[in-house]
């Protein structure tokens, strides 16, 4: 019964303080954190098929501490990998492009190519974009 008064205070006392009680702000990632993220891209960035490999699949699934999800540059990292003529290229990566470059909106897939051009210039060029 006291359980039972004290619950229903409680969801009283939610209720009268606003919609929604506060969040704790998103941990942010340390250096040490993003060093293995900044270690592929340098590894992407060199030309390393399997590092553009992987970075795109942190862009689109499951990504490394400190990268976000971030459907264009999935994308982009897709066609990166396409224009680039890796003799790994398969089948794999082409259902891939599809996968992560199809559901954009025009707009967005225009980003992408526009993003994959500037990645591969920084590439040949052995520069960041």
């Amino acid at each position: 019964m006291i359980k039972r008064i004290v619950m229903i205070g409680l969801i009283g006392l939610c209720m009268a303080c606003g919609d929604q009680p506060a969040k704790p702000p998103a941990p942010q990632a340390t250096a040490t954190d993003t060093a293995e993220l900044d270690g592929v891209a340098l590894m992407a960035m060199a030309g390393d098929y399997q590092a553009q490999r992987n970075l795109a699949y942190g862009y689109s699934t499951m990504p490394y501490p400190g990268q976000a999800k971030d459907p264009m540059r999935a994308c982009a990292w897709r066609l990166v990998i396409k224009a680039s003529n890796h003799r790994q290229y398969d089948a794999g990566d082409e259902g891939n492009v599809k996968v992560d470059c199809g559901p954009l909106a025009p707009d967005a897939l225009e980003a992408s190519i526009n993003l994959a051009g500037e990645y591969l210039d920084a590439i040949a060029r052995g520069t960041k974009p």
